[in-house]
């Protein structure tokens, strides 16, 4: 394949609209693209969901690695808008039914929170839908990019 034909598919690529995400990942299968899940990601977002807001997905793909570590300051609850303000913040995680040195510990009057933790939180807030929002369409790319990938298989 030469530059142009490259070129040429990427156009038509970009030009093309999508009905759903099947009609997608046919038309990966199709013309043989190969797709990560990053890039999956990113795709379906921009294509069938760009309303939704995944500003924040880098940073919880950062926290992957430290599953159980107590790494997520309390600070981040409050500039992710899942509490109002960070006084009584050991109230605001109870409420959330988050136990002590179990899903996060208190050094000098800072509170630290494992990964798994700071999600709930996410999930569990009350002033903001959108992470739980982000969640389900993580939930439905996994499955689709599981489609694509069984396409993939049983167009070979």
């Amino acid at each position: 394949m030469n530059q142009s034909d490259i070129i040429f598919e990427f156009n038509t690529y970009l030009n093309t609209t999508f009905n759903t995400i099947n009609d997608f990942n046919t038309f990966l299968i199709n013309n043989k693209r190969n797709i990560n899940l990053k890039d999956y990601i990113k795709e379906i977002h921009s294509k069938f969901y760009p309303e939704l807001d995944i500003s924040f997905q880098d940073y919880l793909s950062e926290l992957k690695e430290h599953k159980n570590e107590f790494i997520v300051d309390y600070n981040k609850l409050y500039k992710y808008g899942v509490i109002n303000t960070t006084k009584n913040i050991k109230k605001s995680l109870k409420k959330l039914f988050l136990i002590e040195n179990e899903d996060y510990i208190i050094i000098n009057n800072e509170y630290k929170l494992t990964p798994n933790s700071f999600k709930i939180c996410l999930m569990r807030s009350e002033n903001t839908t959108k992470y739980v929002e982000y969640f389900l369409f993580i939930e439905k790319v996994y499955y689709n990019y599981n489609l694509y990938q069984m396409m993939k298989i049983n167009s070979l």
